[in-house]
């Protein structure tokens, strides 16, 4: 079983258990820092991949949202989000799903997010394109013309409210129809199958961000941090968009939100 193979295996193990877990009391949410929620069921599904990777890649080393860096060799790192859109799987909506991602050498080479309510799963390889359900994808395929994207959004929470506000005016302002998921990972599943025209958020974390930045770039769009970078195991924003025209002109407006334009 190659690598690709095993995180499908495990994003779909750790998918039937949070739907198990839906609607019990491991469903139940606390606040960990901010507005961000944390359950019972985030921290059982986290438990099953860590397992899953300890068993499988016993060397190499885990980022993983809850349980925070594992030590392990330093030029692999597995990059894990157990449950992306809490918030969203307390209340009984969607989008919401397991993600996490392989780097090696500070270059994402596999990922994947499973949404186990629509049972899809996206898989993309570095160099071999990014599939949902045996359907390779291609970015910026969707209906939506490029004069009027639709790109989603974070609400962000103090103290980058503010700063998230004004992004959101900005691109209300240039003519955008804005979105806001609840869940970092199905918006760059979505721009990876040709849905959003982008994604633009500014303080998430690299769990949120590495699998779906890959299937992007995979998928022919292109995904960068908010300062250009390559999105790895340390990004902590992210601005994709299915086209690197569309990716231009969204830096150009974040730049000028952001001082830097």
């Amino acid at each position: 079983m190659g690598a690709t193979e095993f995180v499908d295996e495990v994003l779909r193990e750790a998918g039937l258990l949070l739907l198990d877990l839906q609607g019990g009391s491991a469903s139940s949410a606390t606040r960990k820092r901010g507005a961000d929620l944390v359950t019972a069921a985030d921290r059982c599904s986290e438990a099953l991949i860590l397992r899953a990777l300890r068993g499988r890649y016993p060397h190499d080393a885990v980022l993983a949202e809850e349980s925070g860096a594992l030590s392990g060799d330093p030029d692999r790192v597995w990059v894990v989000d157990p449950l992306d859109g809490t918030g969203n799987y307390v209340r009984g909506l969607r989008p919401w799903g397991v993600t996490m991602a392989l780097v090696v050498r500070g270059a994402v080479v596999v990922g994947g997010f499973h949404d186990p309510s629509a049972g899809t799963t996206l898989l993309a390889e570095r160099g071999g394109g990014a599939w949902m359900d045996g359907q390779r994808l291609v970015a910026g395929g969707g209906p939506t013309p490029v004069a009027a994207p639709t790109v989603g959004l974070s609400a962000s929470a103090p103290p980058l409210r503010d700063e998230a506000r004004a992004l959101l005016n900005a691109m209300w302002d240039h003519g955008a129809e804005l979105r806001m998921s609840g869940c970092g990972a199905a918006a760059l599943a979505s721009v990876a199958r040709g849905g959003l025209s982008a994604f633009v958020e500014i303080d998430g974390g690299p769990w949120d961000y590495a699998a779906g930045a890959l299937a992007v770039r995979e998928a022919g769009g292109r995904a960068t941090t908010l300062t250009g970078g390559e999105v790895d195991h340390t990004s902590t924003t992210v601005l994709a968009a299915g086209d690197a025209a569309l990716h231009a002109e969204l830096a150009g407006l974040v730049g000028a939100v952001r001082g830097n334009g």
